[in-house]
């Protein structure tokens, strides 16, 4: 639960700015995440994430993957995942990597997994990224003392 609060906070934090939709929208999700009413936050961004806003659509995949409730759905975390990944959400490339790095709801693909990091890895021309293309680069060279 913890790691869903941190990872949802400093993603709507990063996304208010540029988000599609409305701020009134941002902050009654970033209530329902800090609240830990995971229902509440699918309620809310499932419409955006159905009208293919990318950020929506990553957000929805950390609330499946991370809850430890009742809606962790490590398959419906993937699909969120990669439609955000397809529309170059670097966020969204690196949380597919750990996916396949560690196996869940899917077979355990490290090649897959190196593939989603090098993407967001290289997700250098947005300032915004910076985190996200650190972590990606910590995860490669994981991966890579492993092998």
């Amino acid at each position: 639960m913890k790691k869903f609060l941190l990872g949802a906070c400093l993603f709507l934090s990063v996304s208010l700015a540029l988000a599609q939709i409305p701020k009134k929208t941002w902050q009654e999700v970033e209530l329902a995440v800090i609240q830990g009413n995971e229902a509440r936050t699918i309620e809310l961004l499932q419409p955006w994430a159905e009208r293919g806003d990318a950020r929506a659509q990553s957000l929805l995949g950390v609330v499946y993957y991370d809850d430890e409730g009742t809606v962790r759905d490590y398959a419906k975390a993937r699909e969120w995942w990669k439609k955000s990944a397809a529309q170059g959400n670097a966020a969204a490339q690196y949380s597919l990597g750990w996916i396949y790095y560690e196996g869940h709801g899917v077979a355990q693909d490290y090649a897959r997994a190196r593939e989603w990091w090098e993407k967001a890895a290289a997700q250098t021309e947005n300032p915004k990224n910076i985190e996200v293309v650190r972590k990606a680069r910590q995860a490669l060279e994981q991966i890579r003392r492993e092998r």
